[in-house]
């Protein structure tokens, strides 16, 4: 996609699953498995960075806001919110 700096800075409300979820002192990064909340249709994948500590159950579907991000040639969602999603039964 060559114009992803279009989106730069543009902000996300997606629903979808946390996967290949890492966990240091200074960040928190997963990939977003974005619209697959209820496990029925991917629409993508995107890696997500949290700078500061944030709760994640990779087992319930969550709600995420994000920033549009690009660092070297790489399209991210730099983390601002998130909460998770109880599923209906």
């Amino acid at each position: 996609m060559d114009d992803w700096y279009l989106y730069e800075n543009c902000h996300v409300k997606w629903k979808g699953r946390v996967t290949n979820l890492s966990v240091t002192d200074d960040y928190i990064r997963f990939d977003f498995l974005v619209g697959y909340h209820e496990e029925k249709v991917l629409e993508g994948v995107i890696p997500v960075i949290f700078d500061y500590a944030v709760n994640i159950n990779p087992d319930i579907p969550i709600e995420l806001i994000g920033r549009i991000s690009i660092e070297n040639g790489k399209l991210y969602l730099k983390g601002e919110s998130l909460h998770s999603i109880i599923p209906e039964k």
